[in-house]
């Protein structure tokens, strides 16, 4: 019966540190906002503002992302890079989007990780620290 005293207070602890460790994760991640979208003649600029709130750094960070129109239809597909995000920093990245209207565009979709490095190592499910937002009149979803 003491046996199981310790195995059970064992579980308990294991529990309580897997649930810290889901915790730390959920306050830290990846942030990706769209900051802003500037018309310009031909061409889309869209303002990208990147954070990283996790305890490591993260390099060689590349987003797979698809445009849609204000009626759902994709407008367009293209990746991203936003190279190295430090810990604790954030950092504004600027893409031309060639051949769109800022106006035309509705919803901007996360799809995928193209890549995703922590101590030049992969990241497993790296898409899954990414948090969205938009502070442009286009919206941003995962």
């Amino acid at each position: 019966m003491r046996g199981f005293g310790f195995l059970l207070a064992g579980l308990l602890a294991l529990g309580a540190l897997a649930g810290s460790t889901i915790e730390a994760r959920a306050a830290g991640g990846i942030g990706l906002e769209l900051n802003k979208l500037e018309p310009n003649e031909g061409y889309c600029r869209a303002y990208f503002l990147f954070s990283n709130a996790d305890a490591q750094r993260y390099e060689d960070v590349k987003f797979d992302i698809a445009i849609f129109d204000k009626q759902g239809i994709v407008l367009k597909r293209l990746a991203i890079s936003a190279g190295t995000l430090r810990t604790g920093k954030r950092t504004l990245k600027l893409f031309d989007i060639d051949g769109l209207k800022c106006g035309d565009i509705g919803e901007v979709l996360v799809n995928d990780m193209l890549s995703c490095q922590a101590g030049g190592k992969p990241v497993a499910d790296c898409i899954d620290l990414v948090s969205v937002s938009s502070k442009a009149d286009a919206k941003v979803v995962k």
